[in-house]
């Protein structure tokens, strides 16, 4: 995996770049046979009735503050990860407080059981050090509040039922933002290739914008490309959307995705992962956290990717889940986009973005997604809209000199192309119109 820069809370840059052009694309699709991908492997859970289970851990008493400080103890431990935790929570039934008072030998057996390396070692350094981590977790406890981020359990009433119900779904959530984000609407998850090309991430947009007006909410990665482009349509109308990340709560990566993050917890939406919040990234995070944008979504888009890119491992957990699958495209569909012929040759349902027809049948698809519904938002503000061209032509003054005959001519080009009248002193902004 390529390495990208990453960062840390709760300094979060503000940066965008501006769209590229519309590119056309090659000839026809070729038809032709893709296998179907197998369904990724998730983290392992034990075999139990899963309605059972939801129930008995959220009827255990107990104090979700607790809940929080022991388990952010924990993870202070070498040694000790997700995994670990998950052992820890299944054997004490959510109570992490009964860890503390166990002998050594009966905890370092549940960590040999959840392999971790040395588990007596860590056995004895969780009984050696219990007043230290619990004063260092109650520390930072208060550190992520004071960026918005909080610890939501699965024996939490407010804890998405979608993912409580999953096989091996996540038993705790670290969110930033609105936690109510994650159930106030259905959502849709658009995902697809960092690599996006120009019209993948123009298709993606414009899906994005088709999934707001439906009052629906997006579920996406963050990850530069596809992910990205879904998530700043959503942002230009203040729409509550969630991001799911492969990294802990304190890492913005990749680092281009700052000031996109932040907008998203401005406006309602929640950042979340399962991961410790000083966890890395690593190619094994990135595929559980797709397993996590699938179970909270109704349906799943892949707008653009390949059959062994991270985007198919997204893509077989909503076959696994039960999630409805579908896919978007823009004039031709090229052979390149893997999971899209992979849709068609399934008969899942496969729009074209550039006709009538194409949009109205996603309308109708979308408009069938069951509640709840997020109202219709309204137009977004000028200043949200043509943020990036004005970006661009920030960008351009500095290397040519603009006149306002050049500012005339482009008015003149912009309302050509949208059928406008053309412009006067009359009916421009600076002019008072509208």
């Amino acid at each position: 995996m390529v390495a990208r820069a990453a960062m840390s809370l709760p300094l979060f840059p503000e940066r965008g770049g501006t769209d590229a052009d519309a590119l056309g694309v090659g000839g026809p699709a070729r038809r032709r046979r893709i296998p179907r991908r197998a369904a990724p492997a998730v983290a392992p859970a034990p075999a139990r009735d899963v309605d059972a289970f939801v129930a008995r851990r959220r009827g255990v008493a107990v104090d979700v503050e607790d809940f929080d400080v022991h388990l952010l103890a924990f993870g202070r431990v070498k040694g000790i990860g997700v995994q670990a935790l998950r052992a820890l929570i299944d054997t004490f039934d959510g109570d992490l407080a009964r860890v503390w008072r166990e002998d050594t030998p009966t905890v370092g057996d549940v960590l040999a059981r959840a392999r971790v390396k040395d588990p007596r070692r860590v056995a004895t350094e969780i009984a050696n050090r219990r007043d230290e981590l619990l004063k260092e977790a109650k520390a930072e406890r208060s550190a992520l509040a004071s960026v918005r981020v909080q610890v939501l359990g699965m024996h939490q009433s407010t804890f998405p039922h979608r993912l409580a119900e999953m096989p091996g779904g996540p038993y705790w959530l670290f969110i930033q933002g609105d936690p109510k984000a994650l159930t106030a609407a259905a959502h849709v998850a658009i995902v697809g290739t960092r690599d996006s090309t120009p019209v993948g991430a123009k298709t993606a947009e414009r899906l994005a914008y088709f999934v707001v007006m439906e009052g629906l909410g997006i579920v996406s990665g963050l990850a530069e490309g596809i992910d990205t482009a879904a998530h700043r349509v959503a942002a230009y109308y203040d729409v509550p959307q969630v991001a799911v990340l492969g990294t802990g709560i304190r890492h913005v990566f990749p680092r281009s995705t700052g000031g996109l993050r932040n907008r998203i917890v401005a406006a309602g939406g929640a950042v979340v992962t399962e991961y410790l919040p000083d966890e890395s990234y690593g190619k094994s995070n990135f595929v559980q956290r797709n397993r996590i944008q699938a179970g909270l979504a109704s349906a799943v888009c892949p707008v653009e990717g390949r059959l062994k890119g991270g985007t198919a491992h997204t893509v077989a957990f909503a076959e696994r889940y039960g999630r409805d699958l579908f896919g978007v495209y823009r004039g031709e569909l090229p052979p390149s986009n893997e999971l899209l012929l992979q849709l068609r040759e399934q008969q899942r349902p496969v729009f074209d973005l550039e006709t009538d027809s194409g949009v109205e049948a996603l309308r109708s698809f979308l408009h069938r997604i069951e509640p709840p519904r997020a109202a219709i938002p309204s137009r977004p503000a000028r200043e949200d809209v043509f943020r990036d061209v004005l970006r661009a032509l920030d960008e351009l003054a500095a290397d040519v000199a603009i006149t306002a005959f050049d500012a005339r001519w482009l008015m003149r080009r912009i309302a050509a192309r949208f059928g406008l009248p053309e412009p006067d002193a009359g009916n421009t902004p600076d002019g008072h119109g509208h």
